[in-house]
Parts: structure tokens; sequence; C-alpha cells
């Protein structure tokens, strides 16, 4: 077993790509918190010349302070909005995910989604790939959070779309408000090797079929072979 493995090991110089799944529930930063690089793996901004530089947290509870679940959604979700201290108001800017290295997927929980509201996805410059409002997860009501829920989904899990930008594009007078419960599968390829480390694995084998033990090995092999078909 050993003598085949280091067989294997010669060959061992192919590209390879390494996943991680990431979800972020924004929980950490306080009520009112700007985010913008608190979490692993990704950079949060708004865009449009907001004046400030990310979105804001925005703890999920009711008029008298109690904790909500909002289909899934707790704790703190983000808002786009850059209104006054303590309140979420018009106007709404774009929020954009800037990823620190690829991925082939991105979702993102948009709460109390009235509005229309269109996922981006860039692999630098390039649109790859949109999704419009996303999938229907339900109708919440209470005393703050009241509206449907979406999911947006952005590529799948080893899906051939790779991306490190996405772009949350809602409406600047209207939203939607509220964001939480976003994930994303990052990608880490090992770039393919050169002609010469393939001419080096080649060598290698080469080498390790000519070492006696090996070929004393294979002998053995197939007289038992042959022994054992008689």
């Amino acid at each position: 077993m050993n003598k085949r493995l280091f067989v294997y090991f010669a060959f061992a110089v192919c590209s390879s790509a390494n996943a991680a799944l990431v979800t972020i529930d924004f929980s950490g930063p306080h009520h009112q918190d700007i985010i913008t690089d608190q979490f692993p793996g990704v950079s949060i901004s708004l865009l449009g010349s907001a004046p400030i530089p990310g979105p804001r947290a925005w703890i999920l509870n009711d008029n008298q302070g109690n904790p909500v679940n909002v289909l899934g959604a707790t704790g703190n979700a983000i808002t786009p909005s850059a209104g006054p201290v303590g309140e979420v108001e018009p106007p709404f800017y774009d929020i954009q995910f800037s990823l620190a290295k690829q991925v082939d997927f991105f979702k993102i929980q948009v709460l109390d989604a009235e509005e229309a509201v269109t996922a981006n996805a860039y692999l630098g410059n390039t649109l790859v790939e949109s999704v419009k409002q996303g999938t229907f997860l339900g109708f919440h009501s209470g005393s703050v959070f009241n509206g449907p829920v979406y999911g947006i989904t952005l590529g799948f899990i080893n899906g051939p779309i790779h991306f490190d930008r996405v772009v949350i594009d809602l409406i600047e007078n209207d939203g939607p408000e509220l964001y939480d419960n976003v994930s994303f599968n990052t990608l880490t390829v090992v770039p393919e090797p050169s002609p010469t480390a393939f001419l080096i694995g080649a060598i290698l084998v080469l080498l390790i079929t000519q070492l006696p033990w090996f070929r004393g090995s294979q002998r053995r092999y197939v007289w038992s072979q042959l022994w054992s078909r008689a």
C-alpha cells in the first residue's frame, strides 16, 4: 500500500480548489454601529456617495424591546439607511459586498421586502449573474417588521459561476430597509502547475518504478496472480 502511495504522490501536482462556507448573522456589533469590515472574508459598503461608509446594524426588537424572529432573522440585521441615528428612513443606498476571495455562492435574506430589489454578482467589473427579488419565504406580521420576506441566491456551491463582488440594488426612496443572514462559499484556487512540474512528476514515477523493491513487488504480484488463476 505504501509503495502505491509513493506513485500517487508523484502525480499530486494537479490543480485543486478548497471551499469554505461562511455565514454572517451580524451578531456582535452594537445597535446602530456602522458595518464595514468587522466580519472576515468580506468588506461591506454603501454606494452612491452615501454620507456613511457602510450600513448600520439594526437590532430586531419590537416596540417593547422584545426580540423578534423574522422568519429566521434574529438579533441584528443591517440597514442601508443613512438617515438620522435611531431612524430607518430614506434615502437608502445600494449595498456592496466586496469579497476577499472568489465565491461560487452568495445568499442574503431581505426583510420587509415590499419594494423591488436586485442582487448583482460581478467578477471584477463583469456582471456574471443578476437575480431580482429572489424567493418568497413568507410574510411576517408584527408591530415593527411587517411585510414579505425574500431570500436572494446567486450561484450555487460547486457551480461554474465565480464572482468576487455583490451589489444589492434597491430603490433609494423606498428600500427594502433591512437585510440579514448573509452566507457565501469562498474558493481557494491553487494555480495549475507548469509543464516543468508535470515533467518532474513523470520523472519521479519513472525513478520509482525502476527501484529494486518496486520491481520486485510487481514481479511477486504478477506471479501471485498467475498462481491464483492456475
